[in-house]
Formats: C-alpha cells, sequence, structure tokens
C-alpha cells in the first residue's frame, strides 16, 4: 500500500497526474485505513483537479477534509476546486481555515484573497492580499496584487505606495508602473476639485 501511495505522488510530482489517478484508485481499492485513506483520497483528487476534472475532484477533496479536518493542505485543496468551480463563497471559507491552520502559506492567502475580489468584498480582500505582500516583501507581484486591490477598495493613497514598491523591485514592471501613474493623476485630480 505504501509504496502505491509513494509512486502515485512521485507520478503526481513529475507531472504525470493521469497515471497517479491509476495509482490513487489502486490504492483505494485496496481499502486503505488511517493516513494512508486520507493520502489516497487527497491524492486522487489532486490529480483529477489537475487533470482540470475538478468537479470529480469535488467529492475526494470534501472526503479527505471530512477526515483530516485539521489538514490545512486539505481545506487548501478543497477551496482552490471550489473556486475553480465558481463556487468563491464556499472556497473562501474552507480557504480561511487553511489560513488559520497554517498562516505563512503566503499562497493560500492569495487564493482567499482572490476569493473575497470574486465576491466584491474589497476591504477583506485587500487585508489578505497585505497578508501576502508581507509574507513575499521582495515580490513585485505580491504588492502590485495589492495595490490593484487597496485601488478597487477606494483606498488610493495606500495603494500608491503599493504601486511603487512594485516598481522599486522591478523596474520594468510595465503595468505597474502604469498604474502608479494612473493612481497618481488620480489621486491629483481629486486634490484640485
Amino acid at each position: 500500500m505504501e509504496a502505491r501511495l509513494n509512486l502515485a505522488l512521485a507520478l503526481s510530482l513529475l507531472g504525470r497526474p493521469s497515471d497517479a489517478e491509476v495509482e490513487y484508485r489502486r490504492a483505494l481499492g485496496q481499502q486503505p485505513e488511517g493516513k494512508q485513506m486520507v493520502l489516497a483520497h487527497t491524492g486522487l483528487g489532486a490529480a483529477l483537479a489537475a487533470q482540470h476534472r475538478t468537479a470529480e475532484a469535488l467529492p475526494e477533496l470534501e472526503l479527505s477534509v471530512r477526515l483530516r479536518p485539521e489538514s490545512a493542505e486539505g481545506h487548501y485543496n478543497l477551496g482552490t476546486a471550489l473556486a475553480e468551480l465558481g463556487r468563491n463563497r464556499e472556497a473562501a471559507s474552507e480557504l480561511a481555515t487553511a489560513v488559520r491552520l497554517e498562516p505563512g502559506d503566503a499562497e493560500a492567502h492569495y487564493r482567499l484573497a482572490v476569493a473575497l475580489a470574486a465576491q466584491d468584498k474589497r476591504n477583506e480582500a485587500a487585508n489578505e492580499f497585505a497578508v501576502v505582500a508581507q509574507l513575499r516583501p521582495d515580490d513585485a507581484v505580491s504588492h502590485y496584487n495589492l495595490a490593484i486591490s487597496l485601488a478597487r477598495a477606494g483606498r488610493l493613497d495606500e495603494a500608491i505606495v503599493h504601486f511603487s514598491e512594485a516598481v522599486r523591485l522591478r523596474p520594468d514592471f510595465a503595468a505597474a508602473r502604469r498604474d502608479l501613474e494612473a493612481a497618481e493623476a488620480q489621486r491629483n485630480a481629486s486634490r484640485t476639485r
């Protein structure tokens, strides 16, 4: 059983999700118990999702979370799948659990921010993008995403700070430079009224 799960994981890591799916299904056919059952369902769900078969992956991912509710990875995988299906409210709930269980996971905070933004929860999304920028202070894209979110939330002065940081970190970041100039022009226009 363990060898089959290891093979399935290796196939997943090698970018061969359809082969991994076969091995995870074989492992489940051997009726694993405990941790191995959780790994098999989690792996199968991830393999299906990697093949863009998210609707098929969902029951596996939901079972994985029920079997191991303390797993940040399980909640992250389920939240990501729900978001892909456009179920952003449920996705945000799962991703919020993931970041509560593993607060240092920048990718989970990013996915949560995107799910919140999709629900037009601008300030909440900006707060999550801020966490991503704190966890990845040298990443221009993190600062840019935060700036966009802040601008959409009407927090223009804060947005300008992060557009500027994105440009400082990556001077060739054309979108950040363009949006910085637009934000500064908008701020200046609002001050002259």
